[in-house]
């Protein structure tokens, strides 16, 4: 890593983090002359579903096309086109379900028998993470699932540990011009990080070259929800950003599936 190693010495230490909104809707409210151009967007989008013909075999890729669908649930209520009716008793009926899909990634107890950390792939430079929108996400799904099942500590749980993901998102991923922890010559040509490792940074991807930024920035920020606002929250760096990005999006663009 780049940077000076500064020395601490305590005995305790103590974490402490910004509230952060809980929210199935934007937090800041949505434009209402925008309001039409949403509805146009979302009509389009809606037409492209098809519950019967499931497209692909990978849990992954299913994963989006699931969440895909639930977001487009969660826009069309909040535009108020079309009126969307929720079914609370699939969701009673699946609790135990989803809870066990939650309890995978956001269970600390390392001797439970269905944690699966000895899985971990080892590498010379240690862990490393790439996207950083879907490590928070996670998190705030958990959340959002605590409110809608009325349970109290999943959701204190899943927004405490994601504004830890959205601190260290801004800390480490997000590089602003006046950055202490890069040296200069990554900061000058690096708005956000590729890939952090435990010893060190990249700017490409598992699947990008350096030179696609537009991409590097999109896995930080898709998919856009409520707590992007948080997340994004510094609009003068957001501008910079996208005028960062914008430089090398190819003219004539094919790729969609990395989205």
């Amino acid at each position: 890593m780049d940077g000076e190693l500064v020395g601490v010495i305590g005995d305790t230490w103590e974490l402490e983090t910004e509230s952060i909104p809980v929210s199935w809707h934007s937090v800041k409210g949505l434009n209402k002359k925008s309001i039409p151009e949403i509805i146009h967007a979302l009509r389009e989008d809606v037409v492209t579903l098809n519950a019967s013909n499931i497209s692909t075999t990978s849990s992954y890729f299913y994963g989006k096309l699931i969440a895909r669908a639930a977001r487009l649930a969660l826009i069309s209520e909040e535009v108020s086109y079309p009126k969307i009716i929720f079914d609370p008793a699939w969701g009673k009926q699946y609790k135990r379900q989803a809870y066990s899909i939650v309890e995978d990634y956001t269970n600390l107890e390392l001797k439970e028998k269905n944690q699966h950390y000895t899985r971990l792939t080892e590498f010379p430079f240690g862990r490393n993470q790439e996207s950083t929108s879907e490590a928070i996400i996670a998190y705030y799904s958990a959340a959002l699932m605590g409110s809608a099942y009325g349970d109290a500590d999943l959701v204190f749980i899943g927004s405490t540990l994601t504004a830890f993901e959205i601190q260290s998102a801004q800390t480490w991923w997000h590089v602003k011009g006046d950055n202490k922890i890069y040296a200069p010559s990554f900061v000058k040509k690096n708005k956000v990080v590729g890939i952090l490792w435990s010893r060190k940074r990249d700017s490409i991807l598992w699947f990008a070259p350096s030179e696609r930024k537009d991409i590097r920035l999109g896995i930080q920020v898709l998919p856009l929800l409520p707590i992007t606002e948080v997340v994004f929250s510094d609009v003068a760096f957001v501008k910079e950003l996208v005028k960062w990005a914008l430089t090398s999006v190819p003219k004539n663009r094919t790729e969609e599936g990395w989205k």
